[in-house]
C-alpha cells in the first residue's frame, strides 16, 4: 500500500515491479526446471510446494499432513533453540519499531540533501518516498507474515524456515539497536542528561552490546558443538566405509544396506566406485525391511528421459512399497543405530561382525539442556545417554571379526 502512493512507486511502478518478479521467480525457474526434468509442460517447484503443503493438493486430500503434524509451538522452540536470543529479538523487532516511533528513539541516520538533489525531502528515503521507519517496517514485514503462515500449517519442518534466516538476523540486529537506544535514553533520563549521553552512559551501552554479542555467540557455539559431537557418527562412519572399500584389493560384491536409518544416509558421494558389468559404478545402496512403514525413495530411471518419466511402484500417500526392499544376502555392509530402549534385535553375529562404531546421542534418554547444548570437559556428556551407531561387515569364513 505504501508503494502505491504517488510519492513512491505508484500504480504503474508496482505493476512493473510485480511483472519483473513474476518473470524472475516464476517464469525463468519454470523454464529451467522444465529443461532439466525433460517434461513437456512447465514445472514450477515452488508452486508445487505451495499446492502440496498449503492447499493439501495430493496425498488423497491430506497433502503434507501424511508426514506428521506438529503443534504451533514447533517453530518457536526450534528458533529459540538454534538462534537463542537472536530469535527473540527478531520477533520483538516490530514492537520495538512502534515504541521507537512513539518515543522518537534514534533511527538509521539519513545523509544530508546534496546540491544535485534539491528536491530531496529530509527524513525520506531516496527513491522510495518513505520515511526510514516506514521502510524498516516494509523490510521486516515478510519475516513476520511468512513465519505466521508456516506456523498456521499443520505439517511443519525446520527446513521450511531457511528462507527467513537472513531477514531474521536483520530484524534481530534492528531490535538490538533499538533496545540499546532505549537503554541509553532511560539511563540518560535517570541521570538527568539533557542532550548528549555522558561517557558513563556510552560505556554502559557498549558493555550491554558486548554482553549481548558474547552471550548469543557462546550459546550458538555450544549448540553447534552439540550437533557435531552428538550426531557426527553417520558422516564419520560413511567416510571410513568409503576409504576402506577404495583401499580393498578385492571390492565387495554386495551393497550398503540400511533399514530404519535410511533417512540419515548423507549422500551418494559417500558410496565408492566398484567394478560392474559396464565398468565402474557406484556401490549399490539397498533398503532392508524394518520398523519404518512409509514409502522409501528410489533412483531415477536410466536413460535420457529418466527424470521426466513417472517410475512404477509410486504412490502419493506415503504407503509402504514392497518393491523397494532387498534381501540381506545382497548386502556386504549393514548400517544401523542401536539404543538401549529399542526392541529390534542386532544383526546376527554369525553372519555379521562389527566394523566400526561411534557414539550417537539417545535424545529420549537425555535431559534438557544437556542434550541440546555442549559443554567441554565431559560436563554435558556425563549427563547424557548414548547409543551406538555401527556399520557391520559380512563376516569372513570361520567367523573372523573385523572390528576396529
Amino acid at each position: 500500500l505504501m508503494a502505491l502512493r504517488p510519492s513512491s512507486l505508484g500504480l504503474l511502478g508496482v505493476i512493473k515491479v510485480a511483472t519483473q518478479a513474476v518473470v524472475a521467480f516464476v517464469v525463468l525457474p519454470s523454464c529451467v526446471d522444465c529443461w532439466y526434468y525433460g517434461t513437456s509442460r512447465p514445472v514450477w517447484t515452488m508452486g508445487n510446494h505451495l499446492l502440496y503443503n498449503v492447499f493439501s493438493v495430493g496425498g488423497g486430500g491430506a497433502g503434507a499432513d501424511l508426514y506428521g503434524t506438529e503443534p504451533w509451538t514447533f517453530y518457536a522452540k526450534n528458533l529459540i533453540l538454534n538462534f537463542n536470543l537472536v530469535a527473540v529479538l527478531a520477533c520483538m523487532s516490530g514492537t520495538m519499531l512502534l515504541l521507537a516511533h512513539v518515543a522518537r528513539w534514534r533511527v538509521p541516520p539519513q545523509p544530508p540533501p546534496s546540491a544535485t538533489d534539491p528536491g530531496h525531502q529530509p527524513g525520506r528515503e531516496r527513491g522510495s518516498g518513505m520515511a526510514p521507519m516506514e521502510l524498516l517496517f516494509v523490510v521486516i514485514l515478510p519475516f513476520s507474515w511468512t513465519l505466521w503462515m508456516f506456523t498456521s500449517l499443520s505439517h511443519k519442518e525446520e527446513r521450511f524456515l531457511t528462507m527467513l534466516y537472513p531477514l531474521l538476523c536483520f530484524a534481530a540486529a534492528l531490535a538490538a539497536d533499538l533496545a540499546l537506544a532505549m537503554f541509553e535514553s532511560i539511563v540518560g533520563l535517570l541521570c538527568c542528561q539533557a542532550r548528549r549521553p555522558s561517557p558513563i552512559t556510552r560505556t554502559l551501552t557498549n558493555l550491554s552490546a558486548l554482553s549481548l554479542v558474547l552471550g548469543t555467540s557462546a550459546l550458538s557455539v555450544s549448540r553447534s558443538a552439540a550437533l557435531y559431537y552428538h550426531f557426527r557418527a553417520p558422516l564419520r562412519l560413511y567416510e571410513k566405509l568409503y576409504y576402506d572399500v577404495v583401499a580393498a584389493e578385492t571390492p565387495p560384491a554386495g551393497g550398503v544396506c540400511l533399514g530404519k536409518e535410511w533417512y540419515r544416509f548423507p549422500s551418494s558421494f559417500f558410496l565408492p566406485d566398484v567394478p560392474g558389468e559396464d565398468g565402474l559404478r557406484s556401490m549399490p545402496l539397498l533398503w532392508l525391511n524394518s520398523s519404518f512403514d512409509g514409502q522409501l525413495p528410489r533412483p531415477f530411471d536410466p536413460g535420457p528421459h529418466g527424470t521426466s518419466r513417472l517410475p512404477p511402484h509410486m504412490n502419493d500417500r506415503n504407503l509402504r512399497e514392497a518393491s523397494r526392499y532387498s534381501q540381506e544376502g545382497d548386502c556386504s555392509f549393514l548400517v544401523d543405530l542401536h539404543l538401549f530402549s529399542q526392541q529390534e534385535p542386532p544383526p546376527d553375529p554369525g553372519i555379521w561382525s562389527v566394523a566400526w562404531c561411534e557414539a550417537f546421542l539417545d535424545t529420549e534418554a537425555s535431559p534438557f539442556p544437556w542434550r541440546s547444548f555442549w559443554l567441554p570437559f565431559g560436563i554435558s556428556d556425563k549427563r547424557n545417554s548414548f547409543g551406538k551407531y555401527c556399520i557391520w561387515r559380512r563376516a569372513a569364513s570361520g567367523g573372523e571379526t573385523t572390528s576396529r
